[in-house]
């Protein structure tokens, strides 16, 4: 728990950007939480590291999607998708 905890402090510098659409305009904690929710989901469900890289592309941009993505996929197996997101939010929400 302490080394997930401790990779999740190490991505809150990068929240800025991982806050950005690729309009450019800034995603609210709550949509952001629920945009690492289904990317920790979908790692569940088998998705690919690499389509999960695709999909947080086309949200956040190329460099804030494969950051995300490679942090989840990090994660412990059996993570709850859930926890990940209030944690994300409350993170997001202390900023």
């Amino acid at each position: 728990m302490r080394i997930w905890v401790l990779g999740f402090v190490a991505l809150i510098w990068a929240a800025g950007a991982l806050a950005q659409q690729a309009s450019g305009g800034p995603l609210d904690c709550d949509a952001q939480a629920a945009l690492v929710k289904q990317a920790v989901t979908d790692r569940d469900a088998g998705v690919s590291l690499e389509d999960t890289k695709t999909g947080l592309h086309a949200a956040l941009g190329e460099e804030a999607g494969a950051m995300l993505a490679e942090w989840i996929y990090s994660l412990p197996e059996g993570t709850s998708a859930g926890d990940v997101a209030a944690a994300w939010k409350t993170q997001c929400a202390a900023l």
